[in-house]
């Protein structure tokens, strides 16, 4: 396989390994030559992960899907809106993302986050169920964390790598059957949390925000599903079980594709998953209890 990664000049570099990828990220097996991308934010990738390739392609002013973006999604292929200009297009076929920028992506932002649309379109074509969600390891299990846009799922996750927790994704969990993986090793934190941790590189705005890069340590690529952890502000700390109805909203708030008709495979299975739900108030001198109360939550659940 060949990904292949073109530059303002129409130069182009490919890297060839044989068909046998080093890496993936999201239960894809990618092969992108190193200096496009950064390899240390791959896991180790089984050989039934399915191959995928990414490349970029200058942003042509004039071409008529440049702007505005009028997104799709089909069986066969999708494109979608890049932040904060530009589209991405996601072949089935040819197992291939093509990131239409105007300038290209840097090897710290092309798998994260550039790679995270093709995770939930990729992943909803192979019958997996993608979601926004972070993720972290406890027990041999993955946790999904689910929140809305700034609920704090980040600065959580920080608060777990800090605590010697493994952070498995920032902001895509993608799950198979009972199986979810490993999204890349690193977590992007906003201003207050970079500053409040006093962590991380800065990347300046990538998207749509600043951006504080943390580095996360090697996790297994793939893990089986504990549970999910649903945030949420509240005057004092709470945390509690949610019920069947309150988990199913949960988890379709959070659903990664959300086209009409389009049902995320095996949803019904994973509302039967337990849920912690933490509540807690936007003050930092909370955060340690808060994790405390949620950690002792999650050991506190039966074994699924």
């Amino acid at each position: 396989m060949s990904t292949t990664v073109s530059d303002n000049s129409g130069n182009s570099a490919a890297s060839e390994r044989g068909g046998t990828p080093a890496g993936g990220v999201y239960g894809l097996r990618l092969d992108v030559a190193d200096h496009y991308v950064d390899r240390t934010l791959l896991v180790d990738a089984p050989a039934s992960w399915p191959e995928w390739s990414i490349g970029w392609e200058p942003l042509d002013p004039t071409d008529g899907r440049a702007e505005p973006v009028i997104e799709s999604w089909s069986p066969d292929h999708s494109v979608l809106a890049a932040q904060p200009s530009g589209f991405i297009s996601v072949d089935r076929a040819a197992a291939h993302t093509t990131l239409h920028l105007a300038d290209a992506p840097s090897p710290a932002t092309l798998l994260h986050p550039y790679l995270a649309s093709t995770a939930v379109v990729a992943g909803h074509w192979m019958g997996r169920a993608p979601f926004h969600a972070g993720a972290f390891a406890l027990h041999g299990r993955v946790w999904g964390v689910l929140g809305d846009r700034e609920m704090g799922k980040s600065s959580l996750l920080m608060s777990l790598h800090r605590a010697g927790v493994s952070v498995l994704a920032d902001d895509v969990l993608v799950i198979e059957g009972t199986t979810g993986f490993a999204g890349p090793r690193c977590l992007d934190l906003r201003r207050s949390a970079a500053e409040r941790f006093d962590g991380g590189t800065y990347l300046g705005v990538v998207g749509t925000r600043e951006r504080w890069r943390v580095t996360l340590p090697p996790v297994p690529s793939h893990l089986p599903l504990g549970g999910w952890i649903q945030l949420d502000w509240t005057d004092d700390l709470e945390v509690g079980r949610p019920d069947a109805a309150s988990r199913l909203r949960a988890l379709l708030t959070n659903c990664g594709l959300t086209a009409p008709g389009v049902p995320t495979p095996g949803l019904l299975d994973l509302v039967t998953y337990p849920m912690v739900r933490l509540g807690r108030p936007r003050r930092w001198d909370r955060a340690d209890e808060a994790l405390d109360r949620l950690l002792e939550a999650v050991a506190a659940l039966p074994s699924p």
